[in-house]
């Protein structure tokens, strides 16, 4: 039987029978009715000797550990924290597409732990984009890309932002159809951060938790893609001091 690791390693076989067995990386699933071998031979003949790792006994879970990332794809092993301490809850996925819709049903989230780290798989190295998202609190929702080159076996990633706060008043007088009001904060290489405004008139004021920094207030379309020289027609420019809190009037 063959079970998919999940895309942080982990694996789970069921209703095993007790006794050994032989747990190994495989790049093809065994099929519906599985795999047999017999072996024939005389009175004395020698029984063959199977391989095992490990020994399941009735009742109990057995733990056992396998390397997926000898000679298997690539693992980004990650960590992320706001103002030195891990964020609760937020997911990370890592696709191929700059454009694509974060979390696609091709590459699921996987939940942050609670010291902010995370694993994330990819089967081929290359170019790819982690997202990071938080869940929207009070209107809230801080969205992180960044670019990541992945070569097989582990590939670390790291990053510690400082936050601070955009406070916007009557932000629906930007409301524009067809498109989308966002706060972006670019950081080192292809490092941003996203955080959509409210425009439908169902706030009068809205706070927004933001990278500190410098910080623009731009128009993107419905998928977040953001056109080539948006910043030149960005609405606003904003900086933000580390702990502090901005106003910004419409």
């Amino acid at each position: 039987m063959t079970r998919r690791a999940g895309a942080d390693g982990t694996f789970r076989f069921e209703h095993l029978t007790p006794g050994r067995w032989d747990v190994v990386k495989r790049d093809e699933e065994i099929g519906r009715y599985g795999e047999a071998a017999s072996f024939e031979g005389g009175f004395f003949a020698k029984r063959p000797t199977l391989p095992w790792v490990c020994i399941v006994e009735e009742g109990k879970t057995t733990r056992y550990d396998l390397d997926l990332t000898r000679g298997a794809g690539c693992f980004l092993k990650g960590k992320l924290t706001l103002d030195g301490k891990p964020p609760a809850p937020w997911s990370a996925t890592i696709v191929e597409d700059k454009n694509q819709q974060i979390f696609s049903s091709d590459s699921p989230p996987v939940t942050l732990d609670f010291e902010g780290g995370f694993t994330l798989f990819a089967e081929t190295p290359g170019r790819y984009f982690l997202f990071l998202s938080g869940t929207p609190k009070e209107g809230r929702y801080l969205r992180i890309r960044d670019e990541v080159t992945l070569a097989k076996g582990e590939n670390p990633w790291s990053l510690d932002l400082t936050l601070g706060e955009v406070i916007l008043e009557n932000p629906a007088r930007l409301h524009e159809e067809g498109s989308l009001l966002l706060y972006l904060w670019k950081g080192m290489g292809d490092l941003e951060a996203v955080v959509q405004i409210k425009t439908d008139g169902s706030v009068e004021t809205q706070a927004l938790t933001v990278p500190a920094g410098k910080g623009w207030i731009i128009r993107a379309r419905p998928d977040f893609y953001l056109p080539e020289g948006f910043m030149k027609d960005a609405v606003q420019e904003v900086d933000v001091l580390a702990g502090g809190a901005v106003i910004v009037k419409f």
